[in-house]
């Protein structure tokens, strides 16, 4: 197996993770709540459920999905993301562009953030999808609850060099890392 870990860091437009809890009087993370740094435990380069990720922990530390582009050029057989849903579990569908100029759809869940997976995609099952719960950590702010990021994998057409993805137009969607997987 071989990872490509991309680079998301001028793609990402929200903030859920802080040094510490900002003033409520503030707008912050989603709806006043957000995560501590120092309880999420990640560094810039992980390995999650044994997958290779960079995440980002500037000014902004996740996208907030708005039809961005990654451009990619390489060739995988699997999408791995690491994210959430806001506001209840669901699928996106994302945008592969070929090099050859064709493109493909493909299903990516994403579970809400305030509970782990449960092993069953109720009413968002679909074929050649994975997902698992990658980290538990806390929410502070005009809430505390726990918060859960997942890690999603879905099936790519390994024989085409892919040149971007789109993704999904939701506001309610959260990604912190997206890596390639060739095998």
């Amino acid at each position: 197996m071989q990872f490509k870990k991309i680079d998301i860091a001028d793609l990402c437009n929200h903030k859920l993770f802080y040094d510490s809890v900002p003033e409520l009087s503030e707008d912050f993370g989603l709806d006043n709540i957000c995560g501590l740094q120092k309880n999420l435990r990640w560094l810039e380069e992980e390995i999650v459920n044994g997958v290779e990720f960079r995440l980002h922990f500037g000014t902004y530390d996740n996208i907030q999905c708005n039809k961005q582009e990654i451009p990619v050029t390489a060739r995988a057989d699997k999408l791995h993301i690491l994210g959430f849903a806001y506001w209840g579990d669901t699928k996106e569908i994302f945008t592969i562009k070929y090099a050859d100029g064709t493109e493909e759809l493909i299903y990516v869940p994403f579970i809400d953030w305030s509970h782990p997976f449960g092993g069953v995609i109720s009413e968002i099952e679909f074929a050649d999808v994975q997902v698992k719960t990658a980290k538990q950590t806390w929410a502070f702010g005009a809430l505390e609850h726990p918060i859960f990021i997942h890690h999603s994998v879905s099936a790519l057409n390994g024989s085409k060099e892919i040149e971007k993805i789109v993704l999904p137009q939701n506001m309610f969607i959260h990604i912190f890392a997206v890596t390639l997987e060739n095998n």
